[in-house]
């Protein structure tokens, strides 16, 4: 999820700024709802109460979810559409990939960085359990 968040973000940057709502709602619901059933399996009275302030945020988020996550599929639609009108015209491609060549540089660099990262964790862990 983490990494599909920071894909779009970095290839669609400020194209669809309600897709920045939905994934912090997103990210809430998904949150408050491991939250909610951790609280509420334990059982005791003050866990209960905690549950339900995690429902309660969970409901919270449902609305703005379904508003933004709505609103951003037609804000990629746009995005989309310009895109390809892009791809069409040479010149407008060569521009963009110019005006857009840190952004792509910082994108690559990055994912390969958390990639390097990621298997090191692994490699880590697998040596631990020798």
């Amino acid at each position: 999820m983490g990494f599909t968040s920071g894909f779009m973000n970095a290839s669609l940057g400020n194209a669809s700024p309600n897709s920045g709502i939905c994934q912090t709602n997103i990210s809430k619901a998904v949150n408050s709802s491991v939250e909610f059933w951790d609280r509420l399996t334990f059982g005791s009275e003050a866990s209960l109460i905690d549950a339900s302030l995690k429902f309660e945020d969970i409901l919270e988020s449902v609305h703005p979810i379904a508003y933004s996550c709505y609103f951003s599929i037609s804000e990629f639609g746009n995005a989309l559409d310009y895109y390809l009108l892009t791809i069409e015209h040479f010149n407008l491609l060569m521009y963009n990939l110019i005006h857009h060549s840190g952004k792509i540089y910082d994108t690559v660099f990055y994912l390969i960085n958390h990639h390097k990262s990621y298997d090191l964790l692994e490699q880590t862990a697998s040596d631990e359990e020798l």
